[in-house]
């Protein structure tokens, strides 16, 4: 009877644990693929080689699994994303860890708004801190949007939070990169997938403590939910002017003299 009582528990813990891994797949697929039709795959030699088939959920599992490494494309067919995303690279970054507490310091500080309450710039239940390479220095710092938010806002938001931040746009990736698809690009930028394996450092992905950069269990991304703009806010931006031939840089756009409060640029979605 004992070890009938063994396998049934074994049992019990593995149908757990392929649960969570279904839960991880859609709330990944949920969070960060805005467009399903195709998708990239990380080469064991370095880059990314594009796919002309369905993203699915077998696709995302063997992800998770680490027999493939996908990189999602950020832009849908309306130019919308549903993330924003810092790339920080010991590459090209002396302190990638310092450069992270930075944008996070900005992102998480608080504003007194007119009720004298004070609220921070995003919630951080909408901030994702991952080594996409851990143990290495090597950071995403994801931004997450309840709704498809206009690429145009999302680089805004990116370059206005380094601004704040005093870093330099130069040596700070910001995803999106582009505004708008057109005909010549219609694809745009990708990033790798959290929880994904590495293939060139052969180094999986790890979720931080965006306090301590401690490693978190993968199942705190089933307690996020992202940030929206109202629209007066939103048409604000829109309507800002792009400077050009001028390389990326905060300076790219017009904007305010500061950036908007909680409670005035985003709702909790």
């Amino acid at each position: 009877m004992e070890g009938a009582w063994k396998t049934q528990e074994k049992n019990s813990v593995e149908t757990s644990c392929l649960k969570v891994k279904a839960s991880l797949a859609s709330v990944l697929h949920s969070l960060f693929v805005a467009r399903s039709d195709c998708y990239a795959l990380q080469l064991d030699r370095g880059g990314y080689v594009k796919v002309d088939e369905p993203l699915t959920s077998l696709v995302m599992a063997r992800h998770l699994r680490g027999e493939i490494t996908v990189g999602s494309y950020q832009l849908d067919g309306n130019s919308c994303v549903k993330w924003l995303c810092f790339d920080l690279d010991p590459e090209r970054l002396s302190d990638p860890k310092e450069v992270a507490q930075k944008i996070l310091q900005v992102c998480f500080e608080g504003q007194k708004e007119e009720d004298g309450i004070g609220r921070p710039r995003i919630w951080s239940s909408a901030i994702l801190l991952e080594a996409s390479r851990y143990p290495d220095p090597s950071y995403h710092i994801w931004v997450l949007f309840s709704l498809p938010t206009p690429a145009k806002a999302a680089r805004w938001l990116g370059l206005r939070i380094l601004e704040l931040a005093g870093l330099n746009p130069k040596q700070v990736e910001v995803f999106p990169k582009q505004n708008e698809l057109n005909a010549e690009r219609s694809f745009g930028s990708l990033v790798k997938l959290p929880f994904g394996f590495h293939r060139v450092e052969k180094k999986w992905s790890r979720l931080l403590n965006p306090e301590t950069f401690q490693p978190l269990p993968s199942e705190v991304i089933l307690d996020v939910w992202g940030i929206s703009f109202p629209e007066a806010d939103l048409a604000k931006i829109l309507g800002f002017e792009e400077k050009r031939h001028v390389q990326a840089s905060h300076e790219s756009y017009s904007h305010p003299t500061s950036l908007p409060s909680q409670r005035k640029c985003f709702g909790r979605g």
